[in-house]
């Protein structure tokens, strides 16, 4: 039993290497490229499928945790990452504010700051 179970965690771990290597060392898509430019860091386009995912999975909980975690209003946070993912989205935001500045800090983080 425990030679089975063995196993099995080690072929799930191959399994989560294997995809994250996929994650981070596939080449850009056209809509990646689209909306990061021709030749994007490597740190951007990893950013950029793990929001992918997080809004294709479970988008009202991501909005929700990444709100609560900086702060920022949800719907302000819900316009952010469907800019980071290249969709557009009709939110009710109110009156039309300036679009957050962003930074990108040494090791390719992206930082957004409202003001």
């Amino acid at each position: 039993m425990g030679l089975i179970l063995k196993s099995l965690v080690k072929g799930v771990s191959a399994l989560v290497l294997v995809g994250m290597l996929a994650l981070n060392f596939a080449p850009a898509t056209e809509n990646e490229m689209r909306v990061l430019g021709p030749e994007p860091p490597r740190m951007m386009l990893v950013q950029t499928r793990l929001a992918t995912a997080a809004m294709k999975i479970a988008p009202d909980r991501a909005v929700a945790l990444t709100a609560q975690m900086t702060g920022i209003p949800e719907a302000q946070v819900r316009l952010i990452l469907d800019d980071i993912t290249g969709q557009t989205a009709v939110a009710e935001v109110g009156p039309a504010a300036a679009p957050p500045s962003r930074r990108t800090e040494a090791g390719g983080a992206l930082f957004v700051r409202t003001e």
